[in-house]
């Protein structure tokens, strides 16, 4: 009998910084679609903007504080290792080679799905992997008419009002974000002065 295949979901993102509704995010997929770990894939930097605001390793630091006390997570370095943009398609390519044993599940928020059809190769990356949808509480989610063609899954999410975007607009507001961020985290943040906090 062949060993079963683990089943490992896949969050990408700038992660600039990763906060607590990230980690909800993984549970949530862990959660509804039985996985056996979800992997956190911080871009070096997303194909869609043109630059973070902490260097792609000190990302990569504080997801992996973020996720260190929890077996069902890791921190997956492939794309900032890389030393380049990188897009989904190639990460789930090179992911499979490495790990012939897995099935992966690229997870993507409800507000990406509008534009999933201008993807790189987006038929590809659905071939390669179960590309999952978080479906928001209380919406109704429609599947856009230019990706209907592809095998989408949905896995609902909790509600989530926290973002990195409100985070760093807080610290330079000088408010509190200690409440949004694992401890891990904020300690790391404020050692390094990361977004000018602790400074």
């Amino acid at each position: 009998m062949e060993p079963a295949r683990r089943r490992i979901g896949l969050l990408g993102g700038s992660f600039d910084p990763p906060h607590l509704g990230h980690l909800t995010l993984a549970q949530d997929a862990y959660e509804g679609l039985r996985l056996d770990e979800v992997w956190f894939v911080p871009t070096f930097l997303s194909p869609h903007k043109d630059r973070s605001h902490v260097p792609p390793e000190q990302r990569v630091a504080m997801v992996t504080k973020m996720v260190a006390q929890d077996p069902r997570f890791r921190c997956c370095d492939i794309e900032v290792a890389s030393g380049k943009s990188q897009f989904s398609v190639h990460t789930v390519e090179q992911l499979q080679r490495l790990h012939p044993d897995a099935d992966f599940y690229w997870l993507i928020g409800a507000d990406q799905l509008g534009a999933l059809h201008l993807w790189k190769d987006v038929e590809r990356l659905a071939a390669l992997c179960q590309i999952v949808v978080f479906r928001r509480p209380g919406f109704v989610q429609q599947i856009p008419e230019a990706v209907q063609h592809l095998s989408l899954q949905q896995v609902d999410m909790h509600e989530i009002l926290i973002s990195s975007t409100e985070i760093r607009e807080r610290i330079a507001s000088g408010l509190p974000v200690y409440m949004f961020l694992h401890p891990d985290v904020n300690a790391h943040m404020e050692h390094h002065e990361l977004y000018q906090l602790g400074t």
